[in-house]
């Protein structure tokens, strides 16, 4: 099947990848995906320029086209950092990730061209407003430029370079598949080293290359036009893990995946002690600068957005009252930071006697009661009035939860706020989940919502709580406002 050569008695075999020849967009999809995101970040930082120009225009009242140019020196100081920061493509980066080093970047070369400006005494020739609202501007516009060019890419089948899957067993069938259906991470698999043939996803056979060991040594196949290997190290032997680790293979990239499931991925760095390698794991939660900071958001944003949306929420509880008999807030006790109970406030969005209609409505339908106690929500949930179901597709129905954001009994970012009876089924978790704050918005949230089940949801509140960051929460908080656009998962 494979044309087989050998160079010497301890060679490799060069495995002809005949069988699977890569397509011409598979070869080539590293470079367009970094052109793609190189024009991204060349016209978003363009952009920026222009919005600059446009508030420039709203608050003093003239039009500047002449400080267009000034964005060059940015977009050119930018795009360098960028490509040493490894930002092109940016493939293996957690999006929380991408978007500290975007920011960052476009922070580092504004700052350093404002101090440019300065000690050559050309200040007066650049305008510092220009580089303050492009700087503004781009910290809005580079990742949602990067995120809808992904969306496109996507749509073209041009976003994922080529990777090898080395590993054996079920973890290297779930990674396939993973990678398959997630092409957002950049990766496509296209053969497995494992000496076994394994269906992926679609039920076909995977590609797949063999090793061997021999007297003479290891024998391992030479893949073309693949640069970097996916290594599941718990499934290989210690020969193949060393071999690929040593620096000794065809690939230019080796990514080694080892079983540490209960690890923050977010928080983890290389520690090197005299040429040993170790992994250093930053548990983000015990640092009370990062825990202040948080804090201070919440209260900022809360008492800024209070004030922006306080109009919306007169109106709203006016509706609510006006639609329906009872109160136009909602209390229930919810389980906080240690274990505390507090009381979360929403708009009122059922009706009176709430839990008497529901129990009428499951006997009536036994078949949903199954879906009821593993989620604890419905779909068509009786309760749930005519108003009442479009506070909840639009999260309106959450927004009176700033006050418990204020008193400090929730963040603006964490856990779902969970009740007494699902402690149960957090488990060994539920530990975790008392180590923060619960949120009014969350991974939960962004990932799906509804249409995720209740396993789901706490194996991502044990993710947050494990990779808590700033940049998470920010990330998560940017994301909070597409998905309450689209309304996604949301009923």
């Amino acid at each position: 099947m494979h044309s087989v050569t050998t160079q010497s008695t301890k060679a490799v075999h060069k495995v002809g990848l005949n069988k699977f020849r890569l397509s011409w967009s598979l070869r080539t999809a590293k470079g367009w995906m970094i052109t793609a995101l190189l024009v991204s970040d060349a016209l978003g930082l363009v952009a920026a320029g222009w919005v600059t120009i446009a508030l420039r225009y709203v608050l003093l009242g003239e039009w500047r086209w002449d400080l267009l140019p000034q964005v060059w020196p940015v977009a050119m100081g930018y795009i360098g950092v960028a490509s040493l920061r490894n930002l092109y493509p940016g493939v293996g980066l957690h999006p929380a990730s991408e978007l500290k080093r975007l920011s960052t970047t476009i922070t580092l070369v504004v700052l350093s061209l404002l101090a440019l400006t300065f000690w050559t005494r050309t200040s007066l020739a650049y305008s510092r407003m220009t580089f303050g609202g492009v700087w503004l501007a781009a910290l809005v516009l580079l990742p949602l430029g990067r995120a809808l060019t992904r969306q496109m890419m996507m749509a073209l089948d041009l976003w994922g370079y080529p990777v090898a899957i080395v590993g054996r067993g079920e973890g290297k069938t779930w990674l396939w598949n993973f990678l398959l259906g997630n092409k957002m991470t950049g990766l496509r698999p296209v053969v497995a080293i494992d000496c076994a043939t394994s269906k992926g996803a679609s039920g076909k056979e995977q590609p797949h290359l063999c090793w061997e060991e021999t007297e003479d040594g290891l024998l391992f196949p030479f893949v073309a036009n693949i640069d970097t290997a996916i290594v599941l190290t718990e499934s290989l032997p210690e020969s193949v893990v060393h071999y690929l680790s040593s620096g000794r293979s065809t690939f230019k990239r080796i990514v080694l995946l080892p079983a540490l499931e209960h690890v923050s991925s977010l928080g983890v760095s290389p520690f090197t002690i005299d040429g040993f390698l170790g992994l250093e794991i930053r548990n983000n939660l015990l640092n009370s600068v990062e825990q202040r900071v948080k804090r201070c958001l919440d209260v900022i944003l809360v008492c800024v957005g209070g004030i922006l949306i306080s109009p919306l929420l007169f109106i709203v509880g006016i509706v609510v009252k006006w639609t329906s008999p009872g109160p136009i807030f909602y209390g229930q006790e919810r389980i906080g930071r240690g274990g505390r109970r507090f009381k979360a406030w929403k708009f009122r969005t059922m009706v009176q006697d709430a839990e008497q209609v529901l129990e009428q409505y499951l006997t009536k339908h036994p078949e949903l009661r199954a879906e009821w106690e593993a989620n604890q929500k419905i779909k068509e949930d009786p309760r749930i009035t005519r108003f009442g179901q479009i506070l909840r597709k639009t999260s309106l129905d959450e927004f009176p939860q700033l006050w418990n954001v204020l008193r400090g009994e929730m963040s603006l970012v964490g856990p779902r706020p969970i009740v007494e009876n699902e402690i149960e089924k957090y488990g060994d978790s539920f530990e975790l989940y008392k180590q923060v704050h619960p949120g009014l918005t969350g991974l939960w949230q962004v990932s799906g919502r509804n249409n995720t089940t209740y396993e789901e949801r706490v194996r991502l509140d044990e993710y947050y709580v494990r990779n808590w960051s700033i940049w998470l929460d920010i990330y998560i908080l940017a994301k909070t406002v597409w998905v309450v656009l689209s309304r996604e998962g949301a009923y």
